[in-house]
This record gives C-alpha cells, sequence and structure tokens, in this order.
C-alpha cells in the first residue's frame, strides 16, 4: 500500500533501497543490523533468509542497549577517566615544588663540593707558603754563612798580600805559621730545605661528574587505567532481540499487520 492509502513512514531509509523506508532490520552475523525493506527479504533480495527482526521491536532492544551502553559508559569509562585526571591533577601540583627541592638539592650538593675544594685550595696554600718560608729562612742563613766566611778568607788574604809587600822577615814568618796552616771549616748547607711541587689530579675534569653524584632516572608506568576499547561493545549474540519473527520469502506474502 502507498503512503496516501495510509502507510506510516517509518523514518527509516533501507540500506539497499535509498527511497524506501525500512521495515526490518537483519540480525544475520556479518550484516550489522542492517535496516532492510520488503524487497530485501524477498527470494531476490540480498537479505533472502536471514534472520529478521522488526524494526519497531528491536528498536526497543536498542533502546535497551543504549541505555546499558550510558551506564556502562559511565561507570566504566568516564568514572575511571576523571579519577585519573584527578590523580594528575594532584601530581602536577606537587610536580613544580618537587622539582624545586631536586635543584635544591643538586645546588647543595654542589655547594659543598664547591667549599670543599675551596678549603683544599686554602690548605694546600697555606702548606705551600709554609714550606717555601721556611726554605727561605734556611737558605738566607746559609748564604749568610757564606757570606761570612767569603768575609773571612778575603781579610786572611790581604793580610797575606800586606805583609809581602810590606817585605817584613817577621811579618811574613809570623804570617807564615799562622796563615798557611789556618783550616777553613765548611759552611753547612742547612738540613732542613724541602722541595715542594704540585701535581694536578690525573682525574679529568669532567670526572666531577661522578663527584657530583648522578640522576636517577626512572621510566614511568604506562596508563594505569584499563584500556578503553570494546568496553561497552556487545556480541552479536547480546544485540539480538529476544522475539524474532520468521519472514515469507515471497513479495506477496510479509503481511504482518504494518500496513492497513
Amino acid at each position: 500500500m502507498s503512503k496516501g492509502q495510509g502507510q506510516v513512514s517509518t523514518g527509516i531509509r533501507c540500506q539497499s533501497h535509498s527511497t524506501v523506508d525500512a521495515m526490518f532490520i537483519c540480525l544475520e552475523v556479518g550484516c550489522n543490523e542492517a535496516p532492510v525493506c520488503k524487497r530485501c527479504i524477498t527470494n531476490t533480495g540480498d537479505h533472502f533468509r536471514h534472520d529478521i527482526a522488526l524494526l519497531d521491536d528491536h528498536v526497543e532492544a536498542l533502546k535497551t542497549r543504549i541505555i546499558d551502553a550510558k551506564s556502562d559508559t559511565r561507570n566504566n569509562v568516564l568514572v575511571p577517566l576523571r579519577t585519573e585526571a584527578k590523580k594528575v591533577e594532584e601530581e602536577l601540583k606537587g610536580f613544580d615544588p618537587f622539582t624545586a627541592t631536586l635543584n635544591k638539592s643538586i645546588e647543595d650538593r654542589g655547594e659543598k663540593i664547591i667549599n670543599k675544594t675551596k678549603q683544599l685550595v686554602i690548605d694546600f696554600k697555606q702548606k705551600c707558603n709554609q714550606i717555601r718560608k721556611s726554605t727561605r729562612q734556611g737558605l738566607e742563613q746559609y748564604r749568610k754563612g757564606l757570606l761570612a766566611r767569603i768575609t773571612e778568607v778575603e781579610a786572611d788574604l790581604t793580610a797575606l798580600e800586606r805583609c809581602l809587600s810590606d817585605n817584613c822577615n817577621a811579618d811574613i814568618v809570623n804570617v807564615a805559621k799562622t796563615g798557611l796552616s789556618k783550616q777553613y771549616e765548611d759552611v753547612e748547607y742547612p738540613a732542613n730545605i724541602q722541595e715542594v711541587s704540585f701535581k694536578a689530579s690525573e682525574k679529568a675534569l669532567n670526572d666531577l661528574e661522578s663527584l657530583l653524584g648522578t640522576l636517577q632516572i626512572e621510566k614511568r608506568e604506562g596508563n594505569r587505567i584499563r584500556p578503553l576499547e570494546n568496553k561497552v561493545q556487545m556480541s552479536q549474540a547480546e544485540a539480538r532481540v529476544p522475539v524474532r519473527r520468521s519472514m515469507p520469502q515471497e513479495d506477496t506474502r510479509p503481511q504482518v499487520g504494518l500496513i492497513g
């Protein structure tokens, strides 16, 4: 019967015939619940002998599935997502302060190394200066002893030359007795003389990284919520309506009370 004779439009077009209203839903596996018309279920149609349900009956089943899907989506998808988002929000609140704490720890460690290095430099310089000062004092004392001995020797030589120039036999005899037999004591080299030198560490400067410490870097875990896919999908068996109707195979038989 045409629309002018009282047929009510379903508002859903047949998947195979775009100008015809669908009256049925094909529940056959692989058809994905396609909306079909009477022509589709005849012996020349694409859905001949398929498992068919009335559109009105199946819409009610779809409503139930949609309600279930809403509930399942809210409980299994939305709630976990909100919970995880809240966790991340709380984590982000402490992110910058914790980063600042890490940086402060690194700075404190570096400051300790710097201070220790400065103190070592001071200690090394003080010890070096003490040794050099003691060595200088010893060498200066040694130099004084040498100069005193030089003065003494020069004076004796002057006396010898004088007695020779005067040509006095008595002086020559007296000088010869004392001057020719005189022994000069050695000027002792100071025993407290120390040499000091500095040998730099054999470690390269980039080895300071091991002195400073290391960053402990760990890979964080992946998503802490369950995968979202397939959470609200229902199986083909669950999608079917509980009551099915076996539809006629001939074009003249499918009169099931849907038309006047």
